[in-house]
Order: C-alpha cells, then sequence, then structure tokens
C-alpha cells in the first residue's frame, strides 16, 4: 500500500533571508520596509520608520504606537524568515528597546520557529521579563533551529497603549550552543 501524505506549503509571508534589519530602507513615517504589522487588519496600531534622536544611534530604527482605535490590545512587528539554510544552527536574536507606555503596557521581544509540518519547535516572548525601560536597553534570545525547521519568526511584540521602538536588530548563528 502507498501513503500519500500532504506537502506543506510554504507560507506567502516567509522571505529568503533577513532584511532591513537597521531600518534603512524606505521613508521616515512610512511602514518599515520588509516587516509586517500583525494581527492583520488591525487600526490599534501603527509601525512607522524613525530617525535622528528617536533612535539609538540617530540614524534608523522603527516605533509601533498604539492608535486608540479598534479593539485588538497587542500587536507584532516581525519578520518571517526561511530556515533553512540555519538548520543545525543555534541563533541569538538581539535587539535594542525603548518604551514609552502606560502603566500596565508592555513590549516583548519574540522568537518562533516552526517545523516543517506547521507546529512549533521554539517559542520565547519574553513573557517572564517583559520590557518597560524608558531607556535604550539590549535584550537578546537564544533558540536552537532544529533539523526539519521551517521558519524563523522574529521580532517585537506590544501589548497595550503607549510605543516602543526597537533598534539595532540583530541575527547571528553559531555551530555550538551559546
Amino acid at each position: 500500500m502507498i501513503s500519500v501524505g500532504r506537502a506543506q506549503t510554504r507560507p506567502p509571508e516567509i522571505q529568503d533571508r533577513f532584511q532591513n534589519l537597521g531600518f534603512a530602507a524606505g521613508k521616515a513615517g512610512e511602514m518599515p520596509v520588509d516587516w509586517e504589522l500583525g494581527i492583520r487588519g488591525t487600526r490599534s496600531y501603527v509601525a512607522e520608520t524613525s530617525a535622528g534622536a528617536a533612535c539609538h544611534d540617530g540614524a534608523r530604527c522603527a516605533v509601533v504606537k498604539s492608535t486608540g482605535i479598534g479593539k485588538d490590545n497587542f500587536c507584532f512587528l516581525y519578520q518571517i524568515v526561511d530556515a533553512t539554510a540555519y538548520r543545525g544552527k543555534n541563533l541569538a536574536y538581539r535587539a535594542a528597546v525603548r518604551t514609552d507606555l502606560k502603566p500596565g503596557s508592555v513590549a516583548r521581544l519574540l522568537v518562533r520557529i516552526h517545523r516543517e509540518n506547521g507546529s512549533t519547535s521554539f517559542r520565547d516572548d519574553m513573557g517572564n521579563h517583559p520590557i518597560t525601560a524608558r531607556s535604550w536597553t539590549f535584550y537578546e534570545i537564544d533558540a536552537p533551529v532544529i533539523f526539519d525547521a521551517r521558519d524563523i519568526e522574529f521580532g517585537m511584540q506590544v501589548f497595550g497603549e503607549g510605543s516602543a521602538w526597537i533598534d539595532k536588530v540583530s541575527v547571528e548563528f553559531s555551530s555550538a550552543p551559546r
């Protein structure tokens, strides 16, 4: 008996490589190029490329702001990248973040790694140590990229009201555990 399985199709939002990590592409005041803002269709948040004094080094960064419109109470500025070239390696996702959030609101970095079958093999959203610092602070998430990884999803979440900036985004891969 021959068994026939369904091939998993690649979701259309998966990019071939990490792009615009320094937010240099595009114009200030516009949605960061090569980044997505979810929940899709949210009117509760906007994301913009920022420049100058708002950023860590005065060049470019991104900001996610609540708008007070709509019912969503969180959003996610993110990229999803094909994991094939990184299988068996360890990812270090690092970024500088600062916030101007109302009490009870937080920002978080997030890394999620999906398998070929669509299930999640790794997820860290900094739930035990959310970001509320008003000054620039670096945060890092380390993640193993398993041998059947399909994609790496990474970015910054904002829960509640206010603004959070992200800058100096880097992704590094190593063969040895960190």
